[in-house]
């Protein structure tokens, strides 16, 4: 501790904010509000999401992976910038590949269900 009582504090770099952001989604799904079962029972289940509602969530969720994928080929670059070990260039590598398989496939799948 510096002499004048004030805490050093750490600066964030590289994936330690992405590591933050992914501990606090944990911790929010953790501390959810409970599950209320007994509430609800017997009540008439909702009414299933119309198309439009299935292709605005799919879009939503393509574009979180196309920012991953950005966020994830810009964490490459760093690591080889730095010359980080090979396995976590290649760790990063496979998190990408799986961002953009994924974001292939719910395109192909929305484009065999809106016909675009």
């Amino acid at each position: 501790m510096p002499e004048d009582g004030s805490a050093d504090t750490a600066r964030l770099h590289g994936s330690a904010s992405s590591h933050l952001r992914t501990l606090k989604g944990l911790y929010d799904s953790l501390f959810a509000p409970q599950f209320r079962a007994l509430e609800t029972y017997g009540a008439p289940p909702a009414q299933p999401p119309s198309l439009t509602e299935v292709v605005t969530g799919a879009q939503a969720v393509m574009e979180w992976h196309r920012r991953k994928e950005l966020d994830i080929a810009t964490e490459i670059s760093r690591r080889r910038e730095s010359r980080a070990s090979p396995a976590l260039v290649d760790e990063a590598a496979r998190d990408l590949a799986y961002h953009r398989n994924e974001y292939a496939r719910i395109s192909a799948e929305l484009a065999g269900v809106t016909g675009q």
